[in-house]
């Protein structure tokens, strides 16, 4: 097993809500342990061309099973996000 080199640079960037959903179906149709790994793999992927990546294996796209629990989450993130909103406005009206 090889070792892996110490990553000691950070790069950032702001993403929208629908970039940052469609960027995690990437990585879960990739198969990417992590959004960092998926980007790292692609950005090395662009600059060295199809020859050279980080690891990060192609797996089979997405399935319709795995896509519906995709769409479910989300919807599921979306209907929590509403209920801290409004738990929020309940406690901030006291």
């Amino acid at each position: 097993m090889s070792v892996l080199k110490r990553r000691t640079k950070l790069v950032s960037f702001r993403l929208s809500d629908e970039e940052y959903e469609k960027l995690q179906d990437a990585c879960v149709a990739e198969g990417a342990r992590s959004i960092s790994d998926f980007a790292r793999a692609k950005l090395q992927k662009s600059f060295w061309g199809q020859g050279q990546s980080l690891g990060v294996q192609a797996t089979e796209p997405v399935g319709a099973g795995t896509r519906e629990l995709i769409d479910a989450m989300r919807e599921l993130n979306r209907q929590l996000s509403q209920l801290v909103s409004l738990a929020q406005s309940a406690g901030a009206a006291k």
